[in-house]
């Protein structure tokens, strides 16, 4: 039975150790580079997605403020009650012809995103907006705020 028992360890630790050496050890606190790559592709969709909608003058657009407005966390969404959110939203009177996102950064929760975005206006691009996009209680990316890049340079 003394037997037995040991040999039944001896296997069960054979097994893990076997076991673990097939797998590669991932930090808990720290996202694999695949996640990584599915959330910045995830909050550049939204992002442009969320362009798409709005800006009248870029390549495709469908003005869709209600497919839009569900982009937007509710609180930002609650600062516009009628179609003229979009000039309003970034802080613009005529729209670029283009639109790129430039580039996205996580906190260090990822839970919270900032997405560059530059624009064109005649044959220059210039960094014009910077989307603070959430992560909701329900896994969505929502956009919570947009920073017009000329209001953080005064």
């Amino acid at each position: 039975m003394k037997n037995h028992a040991v040999l039944t360890v001896s296997i069960i630790a054979l097994l893990v150790l076997v076991g673990c050496g097939k797998f590669p050890s991932i930090p808990i606190d720290q996202p694999s580079a695949q996640w990584e790559s599915i959330q910045i592709d995830t909050v550049t969709n939204n992002v442009e997605e969320y362009m798409r909608l709005t800006l009248e003058n870029v390549p495709g657009i469908k003005e869709e403020y209600a497919k839009a407005k569900t982009m937007l966390t509710s609180k930002f969404a609650s600062e516009f009650t009628e179609p003229s959110f979009v000039p309003t939203s970034y802080c613009i009177q005529n729209n670029p012809e283009d639109v790129k996102v430039e580039s996205v950064s996580f906190n260090d929760e990822w839970n919270r995103a900032e997405v560059v975005v530059y624009s064109k206006y005649g044959e220059e691009w210039d960094e014009t907006w910077h989307f603070i996009v959430v992560a909701s209680d329900g896994g969505e990316w929502l956009i919570d705020e947009i920073v017009c890049w000329y209001l953080l340079n005064d």
